[in-house]
């Protein structure tokens, strides 16, 4: 007999899957050659979340797989945070580098507009 609610996974997997096919994450792996291993990572997120969308139908039957659903909970939780932390840094990475490259615009400009030396 099951007792309790029942363990929702699918929609944080799925939550998961929308943030690691973000631009933003695909750009960071290009630009940092790991494209492979996101893409790897989507597909082992797909086949998850499949499996749970499986799981949660069953668990009314079988509370074993509750137990299981509430594992896979805790770790997809964790992941986000990780996931979350990783884009942070990689956003913040785009925009010191955008800095760094319109500071870099800015001293050209200037180089370019100052005065050379004496008075006519």
């Amino acid at each position: 007999m099951a007792t309790g609610e029942d363990v929702v996974v699918s929609s944080l997997v799925q939550a998961l899957l929308d943030k690691l096919c973000s631009n933003l994450l695909i750009d960071f792996g290009l630009n940092w050659g790991v494209e492979d291993e996101l893409r790897d990572l989507c597909k082992i997120l797909q086949l998850i979340y499949q499996i749970a969308c499986v799981a949660e139908e069953m668990q009314m039957k079988d509370t074993c797989l509750k137990i299981f659903l509430g594992e896979i909970r805790n770790v997809v939780y964790r992941t986000t945070y990780t996931m979350d932390e990783f884009i942070y840094e990689s956003h913040r990475q785009c925009l010191e580098d955008e800095s760094n490259l319109n500071i870099s615009r800015t001293g050209l400009v200037m180089e370019t507009h100052t005065p050379r030396g004496g008075s006519s």
